[in-house]
């Protein structure tokens, strides 16, 4: 007789952990709504949302160094927020300028500061440098966005150093994990299901602790 439920996986992202579970004797692997996007998601709440609002650069950048120069122009810029010892992620946004300028931008939060005015950031850069404090939903979106901007047409658009991945369990780990830390006793908790094409009808659960 086939064990087949429930089947479970649990995605910890720091203070929000995403459980799944589905009635299946395959162990749940990738699931159909785990895309670009989502992945990007858990880096953003592993890594950045123990503060509620991050700060966040935009340094301005041509499209020619946008194609050819932007893993190198990222780089040499990281350096004068520490070089390898920086916590950073940084993702190029091609989204059109107003007026169809011929321009880019490059979203980057880190947990270190220059110690530089962001005009002397602007300089360094060579181009306009902006920053400012900005809530984890907003910043969410801006990445997100900027990520359906670049994900077919180039290969080096994303940059980070240093960051933690989400906790990725499975079944009984997955359930020890859940009751080691008392996830479940959270805040708030989210609670909906949907339909993957492999594993049939999820259940998915959003806990939150504050």
């Amino acid at each position: 007789m086939t064990n087949n439920f429930p089947k479970i996986k649990v995605v910890g992202c720091s203070r929000i952990t995403f459980a799944y579970f589905a009635q299946t004797d395959t162990k749940l692997q990738t699931l159909a709504i785990e895309n670009d996007e989502t992945i990007l998601q858990r880096l953003l709440l592993t890594n950045f949302i123990d503060e509620y609002l991050v700060a966040h650069y935009t340094l301005t950048i041509t499209l020619d160094e946008a194609s050819s120069k932007i893993k190198e122009r990222v780089e040499d810029f990281i350096e004068y927020f520490g070089g390898e010892d920086c916590t950073y992620l940084a993702l190029l946004d091609i989204t059109p300028f107003p007026n169809n300028l011929p321009l880019a931008k490059v979203h980057l939060i880190t947990n270190q500061s220059s110690g530089h005015t962001i005009d002397e950031l602007s300089a360094l850069w060579g181009n306009t440098v902006t920053w400012d404090i900005t809530p984890f939903e907003d910043l969410l979106a801006a990445y997100t966005l900027g990520l359906q901007s670049v994900k077919t047409g180039y290969s080096d658009y994303m940059f980070m150093n240093n960051l933690q991945q989400p906790k990725t369990l499975y079944n009984g780990k997955a359930f020890a994990y859940l009751d080691k830390d008392d996830i479940r006793n959270c805040d708030w908790e989210h609670t909906y299901q949907f339909f993957d094409p492999y594993y049939g009808k999820i259940y998915a659960y959003e806990y939150v602790n504050i």
